[in-house]
């Protein structure tokens, strides 16, 4: 046989041993999770959800495996699709995919999943699963799901933890008395007194009581709503009008009092001197 034959005759043959059988069966696809008409739990932020399948194809072909996840069951629109390439024999060589689900809202969402193949004969599907997912369990309803929440059964969706220990303020009984330290100052009379403090409480917000008194006789008071203070950042209190020039020199009490929700108060006082 001429040289040029017998190359025709191999390429033919190799063509030949990768091209499916006349009449093979076709792949089968089978979905094995999530399983049709289940419930998950889905949360965008803390879990994925694993889909996985098995493909069974007697006579393999070299393939691109498309999973395809809609919201619609026809899957023709909202379409999530991602493709996979597999090289004949092993059409098994990617059956699991993770995806992050978007948020399924309060009551729930539907979705359908299906894998498909490209044969030398079309495409082939398997069937269609759906599963529902829904949020992750949130008992106190704050938006924060049980498994992260720092106090599981009362709302409190900013998630205070003002000791730090993993046990949310709204959980915690708070014992702890606000802090106060009040400087020394000095004003002239004709003008306006300045007070400056620190005060700070582990739960951020106190009421103040701030007073000027002389011999033990309250000659200027002033009262503050609930307030978000910092230990780091001195406050200063003024009065609102110039000290009179009528009041005595010498040497006057400046103090503050700090009150936070819970009913727990501290005091600081320091000399202030009025010339």
């Amino acid at each position: 046989m001429p040289r040029a034959a017998l190359v025709i005759a191999f390429v033919a043959g190799v063509f030949l041993s990768t091209a499916p059988t006349a009449g093979a069966a076709p792949p089968t696809i089978t979905l094995l999770a999530p399983p049709n008409g289940a419930t998950i739990v889905s949360s965008p932020t803390t879990t994925v959800t694993t889909f996985s399948w098995r493909v069974d194809w007697a006579t393999p072909e070299s393939t691109i495996v498309m999973l395809q996840l809609s919201s619609d069951p026809s899957f023709t629109q909202n379409v999530t699709q991602e493709n996979h390439y597999c090289t004949a024999p092993n059409a098994n060589c990617w059956t699991s995919f993770q995806l992050r689900l978007p948020d399924p809202t309060v009551t729930g969402k539907l979705w359908y999943w299906r894998v498909g193949l490209t044969t030398s004969a079309g495409f082939v599907w398997s069937q269609t699963f759906l599963f529902t997912a829904v949020r992750p369990p949130d008992g106190d309803r704050d938006g924060i799901e049980n498994a992260r929440d720092n106090c599981p059964t009362v709302a409190n969706a900013d998630q205070r933890d003002s000791n730090r220990d993993g046990k949310g303020d709204a959980c915690q009984a708070d014992r702890v008395k606000p802090r106060v330290s009040v400087y020394p100052g000095s004003a002239r009379r004709g003008r306006r007194a300045f007070i400056r403090a620190r005060v700070a409480d582990d739960r951020g917000f106190v009421r103040l009581a701030v007073t000027l008194s002389y011999r033990g006789r309250t000659l200027f008071r002033g009262l503050f709503g609930w307030a978000q203070t910092s230990w780091s950042v001195p406050s200063t209190f003024y009065t609102k009008s110039p000290l009179p020039h009528f009041l005595p020199a010498g040497r006057y009490l400046a103090c503050v009092a700090a009150s936070d929700k819970a009913g727990n108060r501290a005091q600081s006082c320091a000399r202030y001197r009025i010339r």
